[in-house]
């Protein structure tokens, strides 16, 4: 990203990063309202200057189609690519699993688990406070004493144990404080 700073604020770098996305978004509706459109799902953006340069960036964006189901709480998305998005629309909670066997799931306040194939290790990230990967796993958990185990992905970090149940997508945390 322009501007980032390797080791520096993860708020700031986060803020230039989101400027250069912001930036790229505005050439690139620039660039169709000017007809510069190459095909049906890609535009060449200009350098800014109103003309084209030599390393100039090809932009290819394309829309998957998807059907769409939900119960009220949990949103379900299957796309045509094969990949499978579920949302709780309560926890905030989107889990993504994708054609190449890749899982990602997205919480709320900014941690992501990501799984890069089946049988590679779970990594949670935190993308507020930065930091190195923690390793997740999956196991059968109560998480209430009322109820039968169920499968969760749960990580430690320094906020405490962190629970996302897989059939639900509910998250739980268990504070250190």
């Amino acid at each position: 990203m322009a501007g980032q700073q390797p080791g520096g604020n993860p708020v700031t770098n986060l803020i230039e990063g989101l400027k250069g996305l912001l930036i790229n978004v505005q050439n690139a509706a620039a660039a169709m309202q000017q007809g510069q459109v190459e095909s049906e799902h890609s535009y060449v953006i200009d350098d800014g200057r109103g003309g084209r340069t030599a390393g100039q960036r090809v932009v290819n964006d394309s829309v998957d189609n998807f059907s769409e189901e939900g119960d009220g709480t949990r949103l379900v998305r299957n796309y045509e690519n094969g990949t499978t998005r579920t949302e709780n629309v309560a926890s905030g909670v989107i889990m993504e699993e994708r054609p190449d066997g890749s899982l990602y799931v997205s919480l709320a306040e900014g941690r992501l688990i990501h799984q890069a194939a089946p049988g590679e290790p779970i990594l949670a990230y935190n993308s507020v406070l930065g930091g190195p990967p923690r390793v997740a796993q999956v196991s059968r958990v109560h998480l209430d004493p009322n109820s039968e185990p169920t499968v969760a992905l749960h990580f430690e970090d320094e906020d405490g144990v962190h629970f996302v149940e897989i059939d639900t997508l509910r998250y739980y945390r268990l504070s250190k404080k």
